[in-house]
């Protein structure tokens, strides 16, 4: 056991927040609560360094930019080997591909154990620089078995990686913290309204499209439908939102749709939601999955990457595959003409929340991890000087 709080730095390049850097906020969280020393290497201004600032955490200013810029990667293990001279961290914990390799090799060469936290699913053209420089890291964190698997024919698969489901806090996201039809109200929509929530950037790989068209199938026939559009592209373009308001106005059901931009809670307008949605052509761990369940919200979302591990098919919500959006419509609709379904599958869903998908569990078991590195660390020094001896 560990008889001290640890110190452990978190190295991270990205400045806005998306489903990622929101786990690693509650991860803060959580962890401030146990009295650990948290300090977070990456750029200091912007939206996610702004949340770290306003919970007291310390940041250490420093800017990446990957594999293809070798004399500012250089830098950066620089930098952060001089970090752990003066702070003495226990563990390094990198969050992103571009600081993965400049953790790496500064842990290296330190002696420090380091994490890398792998959440993103490879897609068409992607190569899989983790997999490439898997023995730079003392463990690999993915946040699903379907991340995992990218790994599963290297030697060391079993002993260097582990699948760690999202957390949520299933204390703020609940059923309780506002009713439905108030929460409709408040936001100008009359309570008989259906309400579908989709919370995703404006990213073409979430297709939106899909959604959209789904919405089409049903706006004729239940014209009192709305779909509430939250997110916005992480590059603050604008071309995104408008060419998803144009593609609304040819399908003739712009009446029904709000785009509503990002918003840092999303707890206001998800309670207003009769059920949530997502047509992601590519998902590690979906934290929208995850708070909606919390909050006792039905949902359907596509039956890929880690989705099928965090949703159960029939019981939590329904699956259906990517880009097709006559199986949405009719999913849909099953909630829209029986809304004791959606009750029993909201009720099953707050239940996986709380059993399963809980941030205490999430903080313990990278938690244990922690642990486990800093005693194999020990482990080790013992063995070496036993044998010097």
């Amino acid at each position: 056991m560990i008889a001290r709080s640890l110190k452990i730095l978190y190295v991270h390049n990205q400045i806005n927040i998306g489903g990622g850097e929101r786990s690693l906020l509650a991860l803060f969280k959580e962890l401030k609560k146990k009295l650990y020393e948290l300090y977070i290497a990456c750029p200091p201004i912007g939206d996610f360094p702004d949340q770290m600032n306003h919970m007291g955490l310390q940041i250490l200013p420093i800017w990446f930019k990957g594999i293809r810029h070798p004399l500012t990667m250089m830098a950066n293990c620089h930098m952060l080997i001089r970090m752990n001279q003066y702070y003495r961290f226990d563990i390094i914990h990198s969050n992103s591909p571009q600081t993965n390799i400049p953790s790496g090799i500064a842990g290296r060469i330190s002696g420090v154990p380091v994490v890398w936290h792998a959440r993103v699913l490879l897609e068409k053209g992607m190569i899989d620089l983790d997999r490439f420089f898997f023995w730079l890291p003392s463990m690999v964190i993915c946040n699903s078995q379907a991340i995992r698997n990218r790994f599963h024919h290297i030697r060391e698969y079993q002993s260097k990686s582990a699948a760690i489901i999202n957390g949520v806090d299933t204390v703020r996201f609940c059923p309780e913290f506002v009713k439905i039809d108030k929460a409709k109200l408040k936001l100008g929509i009359e309570t008989e309204t259906f309400v579908v929530g989709c919370f995703d950037r404006l990213d073409p790989v979430k297709d939106h499209e899909t959604i959209l068209y789904a919405v089409k199938e049903l706006y004729k026939r239940f014209p009192k439908i709305i779909l509430l559009i939250v997110g916005e592209a992480f590059d603050a373009s604008q071309e995104r939102r408008k060419f998803l308001g144009s593609m609304a106005t040819e399908l003739g059901i712009s009446d029904a749709i709000r785009f509503l931009g990002f918003h840092d809670d999303v707890r206001p307008i998800m309670a207003a939601c009769d059920i949530v949605v997502q047509a992601s052509r590519s998902e590690g761990c979906s934290r929208v999955i995850c708070e909606a369940q919390a909050m006792g919200k039905p949902v359907i979302a596509t039956d890929i990457g880690g989705n099928p591990e965090i949703l159960k098919d029939g019981i939590t919500g329904y699956l259906f595959p990517a880009a097709k959006s006559p199986n949405l419509a009719k999913l849909m609709e099953r909630f829209i003409v029986n809304d004791s379904l959606k009750g029993k599958i909201g009720e099953s869903a707050r239940k996986k929340a709380v059993t399963e998908l809980s941030i205490e569990r999430y903080c313990n078991e990278i938690e244990s991890v922690y642990i486990k590195l800093i005693e194999e660390k020990r482990a080790n020094r013992s063995w070496c000087k036993k044998k010097s001896g």
